[in-house]
């Protein structure tokens, strides 16, 4: 088995998801990864590395993710020994988009369960039924988005694609203050647009009041599911009554039946019953749709512990200083230098730190 740089023909054709496929992995280029395909008979896996391509340093930044479509447990032990051969610190199997086969979770060695949650909904109910299974508090948000006007549409311009970027920076800017880690960059939806669109892998939609954006959303598109990706919306206190994402998910959902889906995926939830939790207010919305409360295993197996301490311990803070300058707009091989800047004279340092810890 080889990691190869191009996909085989007719690669797009086999896939059972977006994030296995081609356009999601050149998409994935605006995120730093570098995209790298392996098959085998009728196993197939999008293998997405990221790290630094710095002499000595290198090695030690590198993780990688891979997305597998495949039952086969030899085929998944197998890979695990071709990507050794790159030393990232870290393998991650597969996401809430699309995890591994529970063979390859369960027997897979050295693999260890990740486990996360999703809310999903049945979209072989008629839309009625749909409706009704949703709490009153979101049926009357749906009502006002109607009654205001809100309209929902799908990013078909370079002009809807700005309205889009600029609800995604504002979002961002707000993550940030409030500590929390910012994942997209504007390139990135770019990329989407011109590469996941056309293909029918994804759609970017904007939900807007007298043309003026509300909110944005980005939604996979499977051959079952459509599955939520990546949100963004307005603090304007007199443009959030007017309940954009709201508006938003509900166009969604009728999007998935309209295009033959059966299941729709409200994404990530981190299931809490605590008010003060950050991640309540996120959870209680996504709860109120009805829908059914369902896990999500990844894996992820460790391929050295030293690499991966260092990672967390060094790397992961001087990324987030470095990662907004790279959403704000910075390109990567910038950003980079700006890593690069930093580590003469640290990499002594580090292996000190790490000496000493292993002591």
């Amino acid at each position: 088995m080889r990691l190869l740089e191009q996909a085989p023909a007719g690669w797009d054709a086999r896939m059972a998801f977006p994030t296995l496929a081609t356009t999601f992995a050149e998409a994935s280029r605006a995120l730093g990864f570098r995209p790298l395909y392996a098959e085998d008979g009728a196993s197939r896996a999008l293998v997405l590395m990221r790290g630094l391509s710095a002499p000595v340093i290198g090695p030690w930044t590198r993780r990688a993710k891979v997305n597998v479509e495949s039952t086969d447990v030899a085929f998944a032990t197998e890979l695990v020994k071709v990507i050794r051969r790159s030393s990232p610190a870290l393998v991650r199997w597969g996401d809430h988009y699309w995890p591994p086969a529970p063979a390859v979770l369960d027997e897979c060695p050295g693999m260890r369960p990740v486990v996360r949650h999703i809310i999903e909904q049945d979209l072989t109910r008629d839309e009625d039924a749909l409706f009704r299974g949703m709490k009153d508090e979101i049926r009357r948000k749906i009502r006002r988005a109607s009654k205001d006007g809100v309209v929902v549409s799908e990013v078909a311009s370079d002009a809807d694609l700005r309205d889009y970027c600029r609800l995604s920076q504002a979002t961002n800017g707000r993550m940030e203050a409030q500590g929390q880690a910012a994942i997209y960059p504007d390139a990135f939806f770019a990329e989407v647009f011109r590469r996941m669109v056309p293909a029918g892998h994804a759609v970017l939609l904007l939900a807007r009041s007298e043309g003026i954006p509300l909110a944005a959303g980005m939604f996979l598109l499977g051959r079952e599911w459509i599955t939520y990706c990546h949100g963004a919306s307005t603090r304007d206190r007199a443009l959030t009554v007017k309940q954009g994402p709201t508006a938003m998910f509900w166009h969604a959902m009728r999007l998935g039946k309209i295009r033959g889906l059966t299941r729709f995926s409200m994404g990530s939830v981190t299931p809490t019953e605590d008010p003060a939790h950050p991640h309540y207010s996120v959870y209680a919305f996504k709860r109120m749709w009805g829908g059914t409360l369902s896990e999500m295993t990844s894996g992820e197996i460790v391929l050295s512990r030293l690499k991966l301490a260092f990672q967390d311990r060094v790397l992961s803070p001087l990324w987030e200083r470095a990662y907004p300058i790279y959403l704000h707009g910075v390109k990567s091989a910038d950003v980079k230098r700006v890593l690069l800047s930093a580590l003469p004279g640290l990499e002594t340092r580090i292996f000190r730190r790490l000496a000493r810890q292993r002591s």
